[in-house]
């Protein structure tokens, strides 16, 4: 039962049979579909990232102007 029985094609997310090495829609390689999966999560944390620090440095920023403005 822990054998995949389908794929999704990467590029024109088509379910497509396991056994295949060729999108035979869009001609796609479908064996080494790893690195692109790297690749999104390296989007997705970068992102994260971005979302969690700029706000930071506005905060700091802003905090630092405040406190040269004091003096």
């Amino acid at each position: 039962m822990s054998e995949m029985t389908h794929q999704w094609c990467p590029k024109c997310n088509a379910m497509l049979p396991a056994h295949l090495e060729r999108c035979p829609r869009c001609n796609a390689n479908l064996k080494g579909g790893g690195a692109q999966m790297w690749r999104e999560l390296f989007q997705i944390g970068g992102v994260i990232i971005a979302v969690a620090i700029i706000p930071l440095l506005i905060v700091i920023a802003v905090g630092l102007i405040c406190i040269n403005s004091m003096n």
